[in-house]
């Protein structure tokens, strides 16, 4: 059954989501605050480690369950972006069942991350399938010794994905927002760079490390699918227009390295990564053009894959505002 567009469930006004990613940003860390963060996400990792993987996961989706009753916030706005994607790519209206899916993939996401600290190489290479072809684009991809721009989705266990390829030898840094407060901030940041995992913010430090990284032959990873920082440019994205970040396009235009995009996918027993095809980013005279460009084969990759799977777009946040986006260079 579709959803209708009842009054529980219509997409309300979006935040200023600049004022709230700034003033994220504002807060400095303090020893107590960091402290009880990464004292939870520690006692979390030990207990959820005590479960077993069918315990931990009907746990994950009593909590999912929970939390899209609720948060009403959240499931308009996962309504919303669904309506969005299968409006987009000529599928049937979402239904609850698919919006409560999305919050139950989120649930078992942050189950998997919980249980990375620590994980053996041979467990990962046991849960992770990467098929030959897609192993193989981002094995060529890095032959040239450029490195490359790792760009992927919200999608499956993301963070555990990026801990399988860490695993699996390849050098990797991880780009990420900080628009959470401090308190959640500073205890997944832990377990996101647990077992070596390197981790910077979307800053002007960390955009000048993510360059040093490809510079050295090394993987850049951002994620594209959402305008955190609502200083995006103004893309068509399933059909409707709003504004995606071009961070991994400048990498790339500037570096002259390729992007490959590659997302994750939750498939019986464990995950599987697909890569599709790399493609470069001209660097010409005119770089707004070069952006758009490059944004263009971002978007194309984006839709295939979040269409395939839209119900595990673990998206919260509103991706697409009430109102026209303005145009940014």
């Amino acid at each position: 059954m579709a959803i209708t567009a009842d009054n529980s469930d219509k997409p309300g006004p979006r935040p200023d989501r600049r004022r709230l990613s700034e003033r994220f940003r504002r807060e400095n860390p303090t020893y107590l605050r960091t402290f009880v963060s990464v004292s939870i996400a520690r006692a979390g990792s030990h207990l959820a480690k005590l479960l077993p993987e069918a315990w931990l996961y009907a746990v994950a989706d009593r909590l999912g369950d929970i939390n899209y009753a609720l948060i009403p916030g959240y499931r308009r706005n996962v309504l919303a972006n669904l309506q969005h994607v299968h409006r987009g790519s000529g599928l049937p209206e979402p239904t609850k069942a698919d919006v409560r899916r999305v919050f139950r993939v989120s649930a078992r996401d942050w189950a998997d991350l919980l249980v990375v600290p620590g994980k053996p190489v041979r467990t990962f290479d046991r849960e992770v399938e990467m098929d030959a072809a897609s192993k193989a684009r981002l094995d060529q991809a890095l032959a040239g010794g450029k490195g490359c721009v790792l760009m992927t989705a919200h999608l499956g266990a993301f963070d555990f994905i990026g801990h399988y390829l860490h695993a699996m030898g390849y050098t990797l840094l991880i780009m990420t927002g900080r628009t959470t407060s401090r308190l959640v901030f500073d205890g997944v940041t832990y377990l996101r760079q647990s077992n070596g995992l390197p981790l910077v913010e979307a800053n002007a430090s960390g955009v000048r490390k993510a360059l040093q990284a490809v510079h050295h032959g090394h993987c850049a990873v951002l994620v594209n699918d959402r305008d955190f920082f609502n200083n995006g440019i103004d893309v068509p994205f399933f059909g409707k227009r709003t504004t995606l970040p071009p961070g991994a396009v400048r990498i790339a235009r500037d570096t002259g390295a390729p992007i490959v995009p590659l997302y994750g996918e939750r498939v019986p027993g464990g995950h599987k990564i697909t890569i599709h095809e790399p493609f470069f980013v001209e660097k010409t005279s005119n770089p707004q053009k070069d952006l758009l460009l490059g944004l263009e084969q971002v978007v194309a990759s984006l839709e295939k894959a979040i269409a395939r799977i839209p119900d595990q777009w673990v998206m919260f946040q509103a991706v697409w505002p009430s109102e026209p986006p303005a145009a940014s260079d």
